[in-house]
């Protein structure tokens, strides 16, 4: 005898043991994360050879490419591996006839990837395009971006954390922060390295914590503090960011790669100047 609802069971031998069926529940769709934004595709412009089609620009339903192709609407489906797109252009700048693009967005919207062909033109080009942000050393003008970190900016100025480029004033004293926790934050507070409980030698350079962890706790490779107010040389933060000094151990800092000689400056300053907490 078989309920309703319990399903077909096959009855094996004398009856002792039941073959049921397993039913197999479907993965959940991930949750795309964002609507939209700029993807700066790595290999170089899309369309034309004049680089105003290196962006695609996500915008709700709509998909532009920087100036070359308007914004259309595209068709859209969220699937295991992300967002698919499927966007068709009548016409574009730079090419003959029809254009038309195919891609993935991952679930967490940091890269797209597909490919964009014109057949009449004989173009067919695969790119990657990692989501365009303030901080990622790429400058993205058509975010209104006039630099990012080193790059973009002229002689006698620096790149702010807003990708703004400002003059530099050699009167003005250096701020903690203002000038030197943006280079840690940027820099040295990353996962896996300076920042939460499990930080790397206790050095937490989050920006709640990363003065007093600084200032108030020696080095734990070397005698003497972190930071030596008015003493740089004597800093052995000082000396794992040059990668070298009479108190230099290990491995140059950060792990990420050397700061530029305009940041390891800027922090020796701030600790030329007393390390005030300003």
């Amino acid at each position: 005898m078989f309920r309703r609802g319990l399903g077909l069971c096959l009855l094996v031998g004398v009856g002792t043991v039941s073959v049921c069926p397993v039913s197999s529940a479907r993965q959940p769709v991930p949750k795309i994360s964002c609507s939209g934004g700029r993807f700066l595709v790595q290999s170089g412009p899309l369309v034309d050879a004049e680089g105003a089609s290196r962006a695609v620009v996500i915008q709700g339903a709509q998909v532009s490419i920087d100036s070359a192709c308007p914004p259309v609407s595209a068709r859209m489906k969220d699937t295991k591996r992300g967002r698919t797109l499927s966007v068709s252009w009548a016409a574009c700048s730079g090419i003959t006839g029809k254009g038309r693009l195919k891609a993935t967005l991952i679930p967490d919207c940091s890269m797209l990837t597909g490919s964009f062909v014109a057949k009449k033109s004989k173009l067919k080009k695969l790119f990657s395009a990692p989501r365009s942000q303030c901080g990622d050393g790429a400058v993205d003008m058509g975010a209104l971006e006039q630099c990012d970190g080193e790059v973009g900016c002229s002689v006698g100025s620096h790149c702010t954390t807003r990708c703004r480029c400002v003059v530099d004033d050699p009167t003005q004293p250096v701020r903690f922060g203002r000038d030197v926790q943006p280079i840690l934050t940027r820099s040295c507070a990353v996962p896996l390295c300076h920042v939460g409980e499990n930080a790397q030698e206790q050095l937490n350079l989050a920006p709640e914590d990363s003065y007093d962890a600084l200032l108030e706790e020696p080095s734990m490779e070397c005698s003497g503090r972190r930071v030596s107010p008015g003493m740089p040389d004597a800093s052995y933060m000082i000396a794992k960011l040059r990668g070298s000094g009479p108190c230099f151990l290990g491995t140059q800092m950060p792990q990420t790669g050397a700061l530029s000689a305009h940041d390891v400056q800027t922090i020796t300053d701030w600790v030329t100047e007393g390390a005030p907490d300003n």
